[in-house]
């Protein structure tokens, strides 16, 4: 006898992990073609994405940063945004931004899609080739359960986005950045060193207010380090007879070109121009220097007059500053600054010697534990010309430290030069830069130690002490590697 059980009307065969998996997951690809250009609709969800606001309303209220900074791998961003009739929320970390692919990926961590999906990620591509440009939208994800649809009005959502961001960029380009947009270009010769005046816009404009009082009342870091891209300072200053601040990124700092761009992302200026990016490019051929100030614009509407009043202040802000500099290196840097070189030969390898302190200064404490406990990197990497190092040493009875950029390291030329910028030797000097070149010519090689330093006043010595210690540094490691060679 045979019979057939069929089961309950309300029982479901259950699924193998992978089949369930499988119809949990999924992902979305869409391509749109759009008018304006493919690169700054890209730029701007890298790096601006709470400007998109301002195209997409009442689609998108509002995009935050939470820790971070634009456009950086790893920093969280949060949106607000209305879709499907409800006001939501997208708190997302960038995952990755890749200039050669052209694509940002966001992945969501929290909000309203955390509701319905375990995982989700947004990609967004652009094809910048050929004449019309295209923006592919790639939305990855993972279902909490087979009842959650899949986000078909989400992607609706996002082409519709890009159709709003498109029609403004491409309205914004063809019909107001003729009138509003301008550059004004001024150049002024300078009597004193250009390379001194561009460093002290690059790293030290906090000491611009002590030459210009009348018209700079001071310079403050926001965030980053002076110097570096992406930082962000802050200007007060007195300008058309009222008080004014500039908070400004750091755009450019490029030593090769000798030129330093800021964007201004707040402060008076942002009253009248909706974009505002000050340059200062300096030019150093010749008996006399050039200062060439570029100030591009977008102002707000046409009413607002091009910015030739504050080119008249930038340039006499230059005057004031060559006026100070000038002065200072006639009347007080002969008396303040000062050379020290000595020779030492050493009987172990210079080439050796040298990429010890180009590479391995983290070594030296091995072989001179008396004098120096260590050398550890802070910013960079070893022997690249810009990173941070910091020694740890013991000098005239007492323990020290000097922060160090790395300034040169001249494989051919067989020396490396580092700039002290923070430690015990600021307490006395100005400047100090340490010099140490090799000669590996015949059999026994020479070492050079050139110290040039400026005083902060005429009671300060001549480091001739420092000049002792590093001859006995070089002294201990020559000894070690002799010693280890043979």
């Amino acid at each position: 006898m045979c019979c057939k059980v069929f089961p309950h009307p309300e029982f479901k065969i259950p699924q193998s992990p992978n089949q369930k998996e499988m119809t949990l997951n999924g992902t979305l690809v869409k391509e749109t073609k759009i008018k304006s250009d493919g690169d700054a609709f890209l730029e701007l969800f890298c790096y601006k994405p709470y400007e998109i606001s301002y195209m997409c309303r009442p689609s998108i209220q509002s995009c935050d940063i939470l820790d971070g900074k634009w456009g950086s791998l790893g920093s969280v961003i949060i949106w607000k945004y209305s879709h499907d009739g409800s006001d939501c929320t997208a708190k997302e970390v960038i995952e990755e931004n890749d200039t050669e692919k052209k694509l940002v990926c966001f992945k969501v961590v929290d909000g309203t899609l955390m509701d319905y999906y375990k995982s989700f990620f947004l990609t967004i591509h652009v094809d910048t080739k050929g004449e019309k440009h295209s923006v592919t939208w790639k939305l990855d994800y993972e279902k909490l359960n087979e009842n959650i649809e899949d986000p078909k009005t989400l992607m609706d959502f996002c082409l519709n986005v890009t159709k709003d961001i498109d029609n403004h960029q491409h309205k914004h380009f063809n019909e107001s950045e003729m009138n509003l947009s301008g550059n004004l270009v001024k150049e002024i010769v300078i009597k004193s060193d250009g390379d001194a005046f561009l460093e002290l816009f690059c790293y030290k404009p906090y000491d611009i207010s002590n030459m210009c009082r009348n018209r700079i009342q001071g310079c403050d870091i926001l965030d980053g380090e002076w110097g570096s891209v992406g930082s962000v300072i802050i200007w007060k200053y007195h300008h058309d007879g009222r008080d004014c601040t500039a908070k400004e990124a750091i755009e450019v700092n490029d030593r090769e070109k000798k030129l330093v761009c800021f964007k201004v992302v707040d402060g008076t200026l942002m009253d009248y121009y909706k974009n505002f990016l000050l340059t200062i490019h300096v030019d150093t051929k010749g008996s006399k220097h050039l200062v060439t100030w570029t100030l591009a614009y977008e102002k707000l509407n046409e009413n607002v007059e091009d910015p030739k009043s504050l080119m008249e202040f930038c340039l006499n802000v230059t005057k004031d500053i060559d006026n100070s500099q000038h002065k200072h290196c006639n009347e007080r840097e002969m008396d303040l600054s000062g050379n020290l070189v000595k020779e030492t030969t050493i009987e172990s390898d210079g080439d050796a010697f040298l990429e010890l302190f180009c590479y391995k200064p983290y070594d030296i404490s091995d072989m001179c534990p008396n004098n120096i406990q260590g050398c550890d990197i802070l910013d960079g990497e070893w022997g690249s010309v810009g990173s941070v190092i910091i020694w740890k040493y013991h000098h005239d009875g007492r323990d020290c430290t000097a922060k160090e950029v790395i300034e040169a390291n001249d494989k051919e030329e067989k020396l490396v030069c580092f700039k002290v910028v923070d430690g015990t030797l600021m307490d006395y000097y100005k400047n100090f830069l340490l010099t140490i070149h090799v000669d590996t010519k015949g059999s026994k090689h020479l070492v050079t130690w050139t110290l040039a330093y400026e005083k902060l006043n005429e009671n300060i010595e001549d480091p001739k002490t420092l000049m002792e210690f590093c001859l006995n540094v070089t002294k201990d490691i020559d000894t070690h590697q002799h010693k280890h060679n043979n």
